[in-house]
């Protein structure tokens, strides 16, 4: 009885969550609030499936700069802050992306860094935390970017807006200082 139970779940799961189909995304986005903007490049592989649910895994290049100075606060045991005028950083992490497509040429979805790299410029003492790692709230190290969108396609082309949250951090003598922004940004994409 147990061996046919397993039988048609794995059956019934098989046919009804995944449905076979999966396409290539290249993603463009722009981001930008009063003191902050980034610019970003993200290639990733979206799988569909039978329900109107899709996920997706893929790399995003992007760089982050200010206009004006930026107040970073100690995190982990750190007390205090630091101030830096016009800090940028480039980073490349790996994205994993989770949405809902109710209608056809309409989506909702998510997609958040989990690891990476960043670069950056030395400034006062400081540089931008090297390894970005997504653990789970004040736990998460590095640069790391997440975006909550809506999204309109017409055929090929695909036109995205929302909301970016973007985390930086950078270090001083072996402690670590985050700034934590939202952004709102505007996307295209291409199935390619």
């Amino acid at each position: 009885m147990v061996r046919i139970a397993l039988s048609l779940l794995c059956l019934f799961s098989t046919s009804i969550v995944y449905a076979g189909n999966s396409e290539h995304l290249l993603n463009i986005s722009l981001g930008v609030i009063s003191e902050q903007w980034s610019v970003g490049v993200s290639t990733h592989h979206r799988y569909r499936f039978a329900l109107p649910v899709f996920i997706g895994i893929g790399l995003r290049a992007f760089h982050t700069s200010s206009w004006s100075e930026v107040q970073y606060t100690g995190v982990k045991g750190t007390s205090g802050s630091i101030a830096l005028s016009h800090p940028s950083s480039q980073s490349v992490n790996a994205l994993l992306e989770f949405g809902l497509q109710p209608l056809p040429d309409f989506e909702l979805g998510m997609n958040i860094d989990w690891i990476g790299l960043t670069v950056g410029p030395h400034k006062a003492g400081t540089h931008p935390s090297p390894f970005n790692l997504l653990l789970a709230g004040a736990h998460d190290k590095g640069t790391l970017n997440s975006e909550f969108y809506c999204g309109w396609r017409y055929r090929a082309i695909g036109f995205r807006m929302g909301l970016q949250h973007l985390i930086r951090e950078i270090q001083q003598s072996g402690e670590h200082y985050r700034q934590g922004r939202n952004l709102l940004f505007i996307g295209l994409n291409f199935r390619i």
